[in-house]
C-alpha cells in the first residue's frame, strides 16, 4: 500500500507484474505496460479510485459503512485484476530460476514507473524488495536487494547499460 499511498502507483498493476513474472512470463516492456494501462485505466479511474476516496473520507464512527465501502472497493479491484489478466494471455510456461523471475518483475516495475513518470528512489526500491521477499522466500533477501538495485536503477556490470537498456525496451 505504500507504493499506492506514497507514489500513486496502481497496486493492482504491481501485483499483476509479480504474478506474471512469478509464472515465468518474463518482464513487461513499456509498450506492454501501456497496453495494460489502456485496458484497465477506465475502470480504475471511474470505479476503484472513487470507492477508495469515499472509504478514506468516511468517519471512523461509521465503521459498518466504511467496511461496506471497503468490500465494494476490494470487489472492484478484483475485477481490475481480471481485466489485467485478460489483457495479456500467457505466451508459454517458461522454466526460469527465481532470481530471473525477480529480475523480470523488476523490469516490469521499471517500465511501469517510466510510463507513469514515477521517480524510483531508495524507499520505492525497498517497498518492491519487501514484496519480492514475500513472494520468493527461498531467496536470500540480500540477493533480492542486489537484483532490485541493478534492475530498477539500470546499473549493469561491465558497462553495458546502454545495450541492456535497448534490449529491455
Amino acid at each position: 500500500l505504500a507504493l499506492q499511498n506514497q507514489y500513486g502507483m496502481n497496486v493492482n498493476c504491481c501485483l499483476f507484474f509479480m504474478w506474471f513474472g512469478f509464472n515465468g512470463q518474463g518482464g513487461l516492456s513499456q509498450a506492454r505496460v501501456k497496453q495494460l494501462l489502456a485496458a484497465s485505466s477506465g475502470w480504475h479511474d471511474r470505479v476503484v479510485k472513487p470507492l477508495r476516496r469515499l472509504r478514506q473520507q468516511i468517519d471512523l464512527l461509521s465503521q459498518p459503512l466504511k467496511q461496506a465501502v471497503l468490500d465494494e472497493e476490494l470487489a472492484a479491484e478484483q475485477v481490475e485484476q481480471l481485466m489485467l489478466a485478460d489483457t495479456l494471455w500467457f505466451i508459454s510456461r517458461r522454466i526460469k530460476s527465481p532470481p530471473k523471475k525477480v529480475a523480470d518483475i523488476c523490469r516490469s516495475v521499471l517500465a511501469y514507473c517510466t510510463v507513469m513518470g514515477v521517480k524510483i528512489d531508495a524507499v520505492l526500491c525497498h517497498h518492491v524488495q519487501s514484496l519480492l521477499c514475500s513472494a520468493f522466500p527461498m531467496l536470500d533477501p540480500a540477493e533480492i536487494a542486489e537484483i532490485c538495485q541493478q534492475r530498477l536503477t539500470q546499473q549493469r556490470m561491465g558497462g553495458v547499460v546502454g545495450t541492456q537498456l535497448l534490449l529491455d525496451l
